[in-house]
């Protein structure tokens, strides 16, 4: 069971993967917990900190898929 985000045992001890959806947006999911569908494992598991600072900095740019792909459209024009 998760505990609020505060919780010492969240934050520390629980082990955690980092998710990636199609829209390539990250989310930190619980290791061992079944991976929705639609998702798939990039990183992990390590503690949620580690893996927290793992999405800060491989998502840089948290923009829709969509949108990134429009911009970069309209720059090559």
């Amino acid at each position: 069971m998760w505990c609020r985000a505060d919780c010492p045992d969240r934050t520390v001890t629980r082990r955690s993967w980092v998710l990636v959806n199609d829209k390539e947006r990250h989310s930190p999911w619980p290791s061992p917990h079944d991976v929705p569908a639609g998702r798939r494992v990039v990183q992990g598991p390590d503690t949620r900190v580690n893996r927290m600072a793992d999405i800060e900095e491989s998502w840089i740019d948290m923009r829709a898929e969509s949108l990134i792909e429009s911009t970069s459209r309209r720059a090559d024009r």
